[in-house]
């Protein structure tokens, strides 16, 4: 069953989960990012070719030929139709509903943002996750997050 682990607040979501990839990678597990649409996809994969070169993360969309070697991939529902994804190890929510494939994985992260709106999206996504007896973790960060 999957692991659901909660992390609030986070100030630089995307900042955050790069340093969740880093330590994913030293486990040898590969990380799916999750979003609404095509256009937050875009904007996200955009960030990374943009960030320093130090920090820069080797990814791919789940439908590009390189999918089924890249440590990072990003996707949405219309990229998958199947359901059908090259792994399912961790899957990261940037999206503000429950990510469709999320059972298939291993572990899910949901990052908690820091203004009240996504505040409250999170609590319904927790307790769709506690209702439906999926293992939790509520992991409370420092200022640096």
């Amino acid at each position: 069953m999957t692991q659901v682990d909660f992390y609030s607040p986070v100030a630089d979501k995307l900042g955050f989960a790069l340093r969740l990839c880093q330590k994913a990678h030293t486990r040898q597990w590969r990380v799916l990012f999750w979003f609404d649409d095509v256009v937050a996809l875009q904007h996200c994969s955009h960030q990374l070719w943009t960030r320093q070169p130090t920090s820069f993360v080797a990814h791919s969309r789940v439908d590009e030929l390189a999918a089924a070697d890249s440590p990072l991939l990003l996707a949405y529902a219309g990229l998958s139709p199947d359901g059908d994804l090259p792994h399912y190890d961790v899957l990261v929510n940037f999206s503000q509903d429950t990510p469709l494939p999320f059972a298939r994985f291993a572990r899910l992260v949901e990052m908690v943002g820091e203004d009240e709106a996504d505040q409250l999206r999170c609590r319904t996504r927790f307790r769709y996750y506690r209702e439906h007896g999926y293992p939790l973790q509520h992991h409370v960060l420092g200022s640096d997050a």
